[in-house]
């Protein structure tokens, strides 16, 4: 169980390199994936910053890595889901394909229960990264394809 605990902690940074290594014969998505991934990271810390809401108690960590931090201690919404939420629907978005679909949706949600089972975050949290993350990488998508059709 502690390898799936910890893939799912990598999960947004596993995600993050499949979508590169699937779309690097995409070079258009491929330099809007960068961008909206590191975007969604900052997005993120501003959204947290303005919505303020508090991470669960009683969280246990899954290495040092995830040890809290001053800066970390707003948990509305999900920076696990929201990267995760991107990745999975960016990378099926231009892809389309079942296999990878299954296997990024199989590590997308090993990080969110990871998230939750740990008290990293509440379910609410988790949902609005997860929708935040879709939706952003669904306008970065859709935003590209609409510029290469013209």
């Amino acid at each position: 169980m502690k390898y799936l605990d910890l893939l799912g902690f990598y999960g947004p940074a596993i995600l993050g390199l499949l979508n590169l290594l699937c779309l690097w014969c995409h070079k258009y998505y491929f330099s809007t994936f960068i961008i909206g991934y590191i975007g969604s990271f900052f997005l993120n810390g501003f959204l947290k910053h303005i919505i303020r809401e508090p991470r669960p108690a009683n969280q246990r960590h899954i290495n040092e890595h995830d040890r809290p931090n001053h800066a970390d201690r707003f948990g509305m919404p999900s920076g696990h889901a929201q990267l995760t939420g991107y990745a999975v629907t960016f990378l099926y978005l231009v892809v389309q394909n079942p296999f990878l679909l299954v296997v990024s949706v199989f590590i997308g949600a090993l990080t969110v229960f990871q998230r939750y089972a740990y008290r990293r975050h509440t379910a609410t949290q988790l949902f609005a990264g997860l929708t935040v993350g879709a939706t952003t990488a669904y306008m970065l998508y859709e935003h590209t394809k609409s510029q290469l059709e013209n």
